[in-house]
C-alpha cells in the first residue's frame, strides 16, 4: 500500500529505525492511547517501508499512486496541490501489506493513529512519523499494520510543524494523534497548545547526548465536519 504526506521542501528524509520511539516508551509510554478501540490493535502486524520518493507536482503524485493502483480522489488531490503551492514537496513511500487471502478485497486503508516525536533545537525540527493502518473489506475483514521504522524529516525551522489537512479523509469516524514534543527546556504549561489538544505525560530523555524535556500531546481528531489545519506552534 502506499503511505503518502506532506514534506518541508528543503528537508532531508530518511527511513527511521524507530528507536526514538522506543526510547520514549520508558518516559511517555506506549504508542497507544487510552481509550483507542481494542480492535484496531488487535493482532497488530509490523511492516517493512520501502521504495521512497519525493514528488514535486501534482502529475508526479497522480503517476506515482496510478503505478501502484490508486487512483486519486480530487478531495485528498486538492490537499496535495495546497502544500506544493505553499513551501512542500510530497513524500511517497510504499508500506508492506500484511498477508491476506485474496488481496484485491481489501480496498480500503485507513490511518487511525498517528504516532509522531518532534525535537527542537539550534533552529530545526526533526519530525519522526510512525502511522498505524487498518486495510479492510467491504464485508468487515481486516488487517492492522504499522511501519517498523517510521520516516524521519529534519528540516530548519523556528517553530514546530506537524501536518494534519489530509486527516479529514479518514473514512472512520474519528482517529487520534500521540505527539511527543522533545525541547531543550521544560516546555511552558502555558505554551500555545491547540484547546482540543492535551498536554498530558510529561519527562526527560537524553536524545544525541543532549538532556531533552518531553511533553506528550494528545488528542482525538473527530472527522465529521471537520476541516483540520496543520498544527503550528512558535514557543
Amino acid at each position: 500500500m502506499t503511505w503518502v504526506g506532506p514534506v518541508p521542501k528543503f528537508a532531508r528524509v530518511t527511513l527511521g529505525d524507530g528507536e526514538i520511539f522506543r526510547s520514549l516508551a520508558d518516559v511517555t509510554g506506549g504508542d497507544v492511547p487510552e481509550g483507542f478501540p481494542e480492535e484496531y490493535v488487535h493482532n497488530l502486524q509490523e511492516a517493512r517501508a520501502f521504495n521512497s520518493s519525493i514528488l514535486w507536482d501534482t502529475d508526479e503524485v497522480v503517476r506515482w499512486q496510478k503505478r501502484y493502483g490508486i487512483e486519486m480522489d480530487p478531495g485528498p488531490l486538492q490537499v496535495f496541490e495546497y502544500y506544493l503551492k505553499t513551501g512542500f514537496a510530497i513524500f511517497a513511500t510504499l508500506v508492506e501489506h500484511p498477508q491476506v487471502a485474496n488481496a484485491d478485497r481489501f480496498s480500503a486503508c485507513d490511518v487511525l493513529l498517528q504516532r509522531a516525536a518532534v525535537v527542537l533545537g539550534d533552529g530545526r525540527e526533526d519530525l519522526f512519523l510512525r502511522s498505524y493502518f487498518r486495510s479492510a473489506t467491504d464485508d468487515g475483514e481486516s488487517v492492522n499494520f504499522v511501519p517498523t521504522g517510521g520516516v524521519h524529516y529534519s528540516f530548519a525551522s523556528d517553530s514546530l510543524w506537524y501536518p494534519l489537512e489530509l486527516s479529514r479523509f479518514i473514512s472512520q469516524p474519528a482517529s487520534y494523534l500521540e505527539l511527543d514534543i522533545l525541547t531543550r527546556g521544560p516546555l511552558d504549561e502555558a505554551a500555545p497548545i491547540p484547546k482540543h489538544m492535551q498536554a498530558m505525560r510529561r519527562g526527560e530523555m537524553t536524545y544525541l547526548g543532549i538532556k531533552h524535556n518531553v511533553t506528550r500531546v494528545s488528542t482525538k481528531l473527530e472527522v465529521e465536519d471537520q476541516k483540520f489545519r496543520d498544527l503550528r506552534i512558535r514557543f
